[in-house]
C-alpha cells in the first residue's frame, strides 16, 4: 500500500485557535505532520519545539516591520521548498502570504491552501484586483482549497454554487477541547443592569467605538473586556468606571465562567474592509455554544447568518445613534429568546470536525 505523504503545515500565528485546531485534527487522524511557525512578539508564551513543531523565530508586529517580515517569510519558505523538493510531502498553507510566496519560489510540491482571511482586501485599492487574480490562481492550482467562510466563496465566485471542484468548507468552529468544559447557568438578564462583553483580543476601532458609546451613554450598564493585548486605544476606556478589564484568560477552561457572567457578547468588526464583510469568525460558534446572544456589524455575511439563526443582533458600530437606539430597544424577553434559539442548535455541529476536507484529501491520495 502506498504510504501517504507527510503534511508540512505553515502558519504565521501559531497561538490562534484555528491553527491549534487544524494541527490537532491532522494528528488525531493519524497524519505524519510537521509544522513550521512564527511566534508573535506580543505573545509572551512560546510554543515549545518537539519532533513535529519547528519555530522559525519571532515575527515582529507593526507596519514598520512589514517589508522585513515579507522578505523573511519568502526566504524561509524558499529554503524549505529546497529541503522537501525530493520528498513525498504535501504543503499546507494557512494564509494568503505563504501561498503567494510559494508561487514566487516556482516549486512543484503539491499544496493545500486554507483561506481564513481575504488578506489582500487590506491592501491599497489599486492592488486589490491584482492580488485577487493571484488569489484565484492559487485556488485553481491547489490540490484542495479550504475556505473558513461561505462568504469568501461568494466574494471570489459570486455564489456558493459557483465554487470550484477543489474547494471545501472548513468553518472556523470550536476546538474539540470545548467538549471537556461544562456550561454554567447564566445569571438572569436584568434590563437595568445589562452586561455586554468582548471576549478575546480587541483589534478593531469598531469595538472601541461601540464600547465607548455604551459606557458613556449607559453608565448603569457594564462593559467587560476579557483578553489581551489591548490595541486601537482600548486601554483608554479605563476612564469609565463601568468599563471593566479582566486581563488574559485560558481558553476553553475559563470560558464557562466568562459567559455565565454576561448577557451579550460583542463581535463587531470594521466593515471598511471587505474581509470583514465576508468572514465568519470563531466567535459565532462560541456564542452559540454558551447560549449568549451575539452583537455583530450590520451589512456583513455574519449579520445575515446571525439573523437567519435568530441568535443575536446586528448594528452599525460606528453610528452612535444606531448603538443607542439598539441598546434602548433591547428587551429581556428578546434576549432570552435569542439565547433559547442558540440552545436548540446541536453542540456537536459547533465542533471543528472537518470530514469534508479529509475525505477529499484521502480520495485524492488514493486516486479515487
Amino acid at each position: 500500500m502506498k504510504k501517504n505523504p507527510k503534511i508540512i503545515l505553515f502558519n504565521s500565528n501559531i497561538k490562534e485557535p484555528i491553527a491549534i485546531n487544524r494541527i490537532n485534527e491532522f494528528i488525531q487522524r493519524g497524519y505524519d505532520l510537521e509544522v513550521y511557525y512564527y511566534s508573535r512578539s506580543e505573545w509572551k508564551n512560546e510554543v515549545n519545539d518537539n519532533e513535529r513543531m519547528h519555530s522559525l523565530g519571532v515575527m515582529e508586529s507593526g507596519a514598520k516591520s512589514y517589508l522585513a517580515r515579507v522578505w523573511r517569510q519568502y526566504s524561509d519558505l524558499k529554503k524549505l521548498t529546497k529541503k522537501y523538493k525530493d520528498e513525498n510531502v504535501v504543503f499546507y498553507f494557512m494564509g494568503f502570504d505563504y501561498a503567494v510566496f510559494y508561487i514566487l519560489t516556482r516549486a512543484k510540491i503539491p499544496y493545500i491552501y486554507e483561506e481564513s482571511d481575504l488578506r489582500h482586501t487590506y491592501f491599497p485599492h489599486f492592488l486589490v484586483s491584482f492580488f485577487e487574480k493571484i488569489d484565484k490562481k492559487m485556488i485553481k492550482n491547489s490540490m484542495i482549497t479550504a475556505f473558513t467562510s461561505e462568504g469568501f466563496i461568494k466574494y471570489h465566485f459570486g455564489s456558493y454554487e459557483a465554487k470550484p471542484q477543489n474547494a471545501v468548507m472548513i468553518p472556523n468552529r470550536l476546538g474539540v477541547g470545548i467538549k471537556d468544559v461544562k456550561i454554567k447557568p447564566r445569571k438572569a438578564v436584568e434590563k437595568d443592569k445589562l452586561r455586554v462583553a468582548f471576549v478575546g483580543s480587541p483589534r478593531f476601532k469598531s469595538v472601541y467605538n461601540f464600547a465607548k458609546v455604551f459606557c458613556e451613554r449607559f453608565p448603569n450598564y457594564e462593559f467587560h473586556f476579557y483578553g489581551a493585548p489591548l490595541r486601537d486605544g482600548i486601554d483608554t476606556l479605563k476612564v469609565y468606571s463601568n468599563c471593566i478589564f479582566h486581563g488574559p484568560f485560558v481558553s476553553p477552561q475559563d470560558l464557562p465562567s466568562i459567559y455565565s457572567e454576561i448577557d451579550l457578547v460583542l463581535s463587531t468588526y470594521d466593515t471598511h474592509f471587505d474581509n470583514v464583510k465576508y468572514a465568519e469568525p470563531n466567535k459565532i460558534y462560541e456564542s452559540i455554544f454558551f447560549e449568549v446572544p451575539i452583537i455583530v456589524s450590520s451589512g456583513t455575511f455574519l449579520a445575515d447568518k446571525v439573523n437567519k439563526l435568530g441568535i443575536g443582533y446586528d448594528v452599525d458600530p460606528f453610528d452612535e445613534k444606531a448603538i443607542v437606539d439598539f441598546i434602548n430597544g433591547l428587551t429581556v424577553k428578546d434576549i432570552d429568546l435569542k439565547s433559547e434559539n442558540a440552545k436548540r442548535i446541536p453542540k456537536d455541529s459547533l465542533i471543528s470536525i472537518n470530514d469534508e476536507l479529509f475525505d477529499k484529501l484521502n480520495r485524492i491520495l488514493n486516486n479515487e
